[in-house]
């Protein structure tokens, strides 16, 4: 499986997702919530293709959310709908699923809490072995992503400003609308195993 990797302007779009979700809400059906959203310029972008790309990138995201994980995203306190965002970032992107699980949260259990940018590369160049699509980027768009990673990581508090590990503190309803569809996805987070395994029986 290839990994997608247009992730390069990204960010958890925190604002831009509970305006399309609430569109979403009313229409039920994610194509027309794109087609509605680039016609009324629902973002207020500056420019058409700018909002299209937006527009196409978040629905992308949230359509792979369960229909309980986007009622906490669209009724939860700031803190769950942020942890659902990065759900859904980490479903539509593998490779951000995977450094999330195989690096952070790694190093978190083996009480490692700083994740230094040597980390990332060490995670990209042993991934790039198997994956063509990585070695065919540019020097640039590599650093990119990295910084992209970064900032998603940031914005959802399970990386400080200086990149220490922060536990992640999720509520019961977070833990049961991800672990009732698939337990594994808690690792996305610095949890505990006990809490993973407890949903996993």
């Amino acid at each position: 499986m290839k990994y997608r990797m247009s992730f390069t302007s990204g960010s958890l779009f925190y604002a831009e997702s509970l305006t399309l979700v609430e569109l979403y809400r009313l229409i039920s059906s994610w194509e027309q919530t794109k087609t509605e959203a680039n016609e009324r310029n629902i973002l207020q972008s500056r420019t058409v293709k700018s909002g299209k790309t937006t527009v196409l990138e978040i629905c992308g995201r949230l359509s792979l959310l369960t229909t309980r994980q986007l009622d906490i995203l669209m009724e939860g306190s700031r803190q769950d709908q942020i942890q659902i965002l990065w759900l859904a970032a980490c479903k539509h992107y593998q490779f951000v699923k995977e450094f999330a699980t195989e690096v952070i949260r790694e190093k978190f259990l083996s009480f490692d809490y700083m994740v230094t940018y040597n980390d990332y590369d060490a995670f990209f160049n042993a991934k790039a072995e198997w994956h063509e699509e990585l070695e065919s980027l540019s020097e640039s768009t590599t650093k990119k992503l990295r910084q992209v990673v970064f900032r998603l990581a940031h914005e959802v508090d399970i990386l400080s400003v200086n990149n220490m590990i922060n536990p992640a503190i999720l509520s019961p309803e977070v833990i049961a609308a991800i672990a009732t569809e698939d337990p594994s996805n808690l690792m996305i987070f610095p949890v505990s195993d006990a809490i993973v395994q407890e949903w996993s029986r």
